[in-house]
């Protein structure tokens, strides 16, 4: 039965605690009225405080009018505060993107308005192996092949997702039993996204190969999940020790403490750095890390790279820097032997000897 293993999951886990106020995203699918209903079971017992969330991209017409009406009834009729957001942008290429972006923050400004401690998102465990499918095909790591995590930090409270363990089939086993009203998206159903190409095409090939596909990957992403944090805390405690300042704009480290240590973990540490100094709102791709790596190792006592902008990797003797470039002009001079020059645009960089 599904509602006991996720009072469960409430219960033994830290995703909630008792009292708290919990944001819902609730689309009108399946997965998400079957989420607003456990919480609604769960409500009184945990003396949760819910509100809803809908985003109304208008795609599909009446039906997108009919998707938040449904959410919105239901909401009136459970009496749970309800909060829209209509899209009223052109669909691009990225549309994807910007439609997670959008909600997201949407989810974000509800949150904080609300004082909620957490969101609570529907994702499954089939939403799982595609997400781990879709980050392999793309290329990834260790980080991608974990999947989503069931708890999510955020600037304000956490993200969460209680479903994560549940197969798509047994969600659909309750709504029936507890005859869940919901929407269909037919968008789901067509190949123009490749989340739904692996979904209707592929998974069920490797179904053939691995009938319990699902669970074979789900369980692969909690066992790489382990290595990774295991990993993070290493970096962690090992960049401490490299660490001779930092602040807002700026980060400064021992050379030979990241000279010492293996490139996987080295390439951890200078993520931390970043994601620190950017506040999250940067990312770092395996060249950029690969051409940091090239100055660190290299004889020469001097080398600069430019990362995204505003933010300049440098090394100075055994110091390392990363830190904002104040530089008004993306042309600069970097001495060698007290002669040559290097041109420092993003993904550019000059490695220099500092002259003896």
């Amino acid at each position: 039965m599904l509602f006991p293993l996720f009072r469960k999951t409430l219960l033994d886990t830290p995703l909630i605690k008792p009292g708290e106020k919990v944001v819902l995203a609730i689309s009108g699918g399946l997965d998400s009225m079957v989420l607003l209903h456990l919480f609604t079971r769960v409500r009184e017992e945990l003396d949760l405080e819910l509100f809803v969330t809908h985003v109304n991209y208008g795609l599909r017409g009446n039906d997108s009018l009919e998707d938040e009406r449904l959410v919105q009834a239901t909401c009136e009729r459970l009496r749970i505060p309800f909060f829209v957001k209509h899209w009223s942008q052109e669909k691009n290429e990225n549309f994807q993107n910007d439609a997670r972006n959008f909600r997201h923050q949407f989810f974000a400004e509800i949150a904080v308005s609300q004082d909620a401690h957490a969101i609570a998102t529907a994702h499954h465990a089939d939403d799982q192996v595609e997400t781990i499918l879709l980050h392999l095909i793309r290329g990834t790591g260790l980080q991608g092949l974990c999947g989503m995590p069931m708890c999510e930090p955020l600037s304000e409270g956490k993200l969460i997702r209680p479903l994560l363990d549940v197969s798509r089939e047994v969600l659909e086993q309750y709504a029936k039993q507890e005859s869940v009203t919901f929407q269909n998206d037919i968008s789901n159903d067509t190949l123009s996204y490749r989340r739904n190409v692996i979904r209707h095409q592929m998974m069920p090939l490797f179904r053939e190969l691995n009938p319990n596909m699902t669970t074979t990957l789900v369980d692969m992403g909690k066992r790489l999940t382990a290595d990774h944090d295991m990993l993070q805390r290493l970096a962690v405690e090992t960049l401490a020790e490299a660490t001779l300042f930092s602040d807002e704009s700026h980060y400064r480290f021992s050379r030979a403490v990241f000279a010492s240590v293996p490139k996987s973990l080295r390439v951890r540490m200078l993520s931390l750095i970043f994601d620190q100094l950017s506040k999250g709102a940067g990312h770092l791709n395996a060249d950029q890390y690969e051409r940091m790596s090239d100055i660190i190792l290299s004889g020469k006592q001097a080398g600069e790279y430019s990362l995204p902008s505003p933010w300049v990797f440098q090394r100075s003797g055994e110091e390392l820097s990363i830190s904002m470039d104040h530089r008004n002009s993306c042309c600069v001079s970097a001495k060698e032997n007290g002669k040559s020059a290097g041109l420092l645009n993003e993904g550019k960089y000059v490695e220099t000897t500092q002259k003896q």
